[in-house]
């Protein structure tokens, strides 16, 4: 697999294009579509939960606690190999695995922002003491109508959409801005987001009690 590491660290984002195996693709399709499904019909938004953020919200983190089956693709050498060569370290631990899917028509958007935004330490995150990655599985083509995820390039200092094909992996850094509007069509707009991260979160300094509740090893590939 090609990746082009110049590139990630300069725009602050890259593209894999068409390396997700087909069979992951499907089977990842449908639990992001199931476990979305599941919060809304049982009503949950807004209940209490054991693993990651403490409550449910309209996307799962930690969605691999809710999903076994997404744990050995978590953990698997191929994702091993991506987050290894992007934070320059053989030393990678688990951090957070996000479903994002929005639903048809559904009002579900994220202002710009950057992912240590929300923990453990954006300050030291920024002054380099640790650094993350989200690895985000791109399960349904992106389009200027569904969601698509636009970045502020970190060389440009302008805002771009890149409209990716399912099958893709969109790399970001922790510390690059983004942000996403709602799916204004009649299907669905699945991501899976793989999060990273180059120290053991548990141990950096942080006022969110929360952290415990999120991934605490290291990454051992499958």
């Amino acid at each position: 697999m090609t990746i082009d590491i110049e590139t990630f660290r300069m725009n602050g984002y890259i593209i894999l294009n068409n390396c997700i195996p087909e069979n992951e693709l499907e089977k990842v399709r449908e639990i992001s579509m199931r476990l979305k499904e599941q919060i809304v019909t049982e009503n949950l938004i807004g209940k209490p939960k054991e693993f990651g953020v403490p409550v449910f919200w309209k996307g799962i983190d930690m969605a691999s606690k809710f999903e076994p089956q997404l744990f050995p693709i978590y953990t698997s050498r191929m994702m091993y190999e991506i987050a290894s060569r992007l934070l320059a370290t053989s030393d990678i631990f688990l951090f957070n695995d996000q479903i994002v899917t929005k639903l048809p028509n559904e009002d579900f958007e994220f202002k710009p922002h950057c992912d240590n935004q929300y923990g453990p330490n954006l300050e030291l995150a920024q002054k380099g003491e640790f650094q993350t990655i989200t690895c985000a599985w791109i399960l349904d083509d992106l389009n200027e109508k569904n969601g698509a995820i636009s970045f502020l390039n970190l060389n440009t200092n302008k805002w771009e959409t890149p409209l990716v094909n399912a099958g893709s992996i969109m790399v970001w850094d922790g510390n690059t801005i983004h942000l996403s509007k709602g799916n204004q069509t009649d299907k669905p707009r699945r991501i899976w987001l793989l999060i990273y991260s180059s120290k053991d979160i548990n141990t950096v300094e942080s006022n969110l009690s929360y952290f415990k509740n999120f991934h605490n090893k290291k990454f051992e590939p499958e």
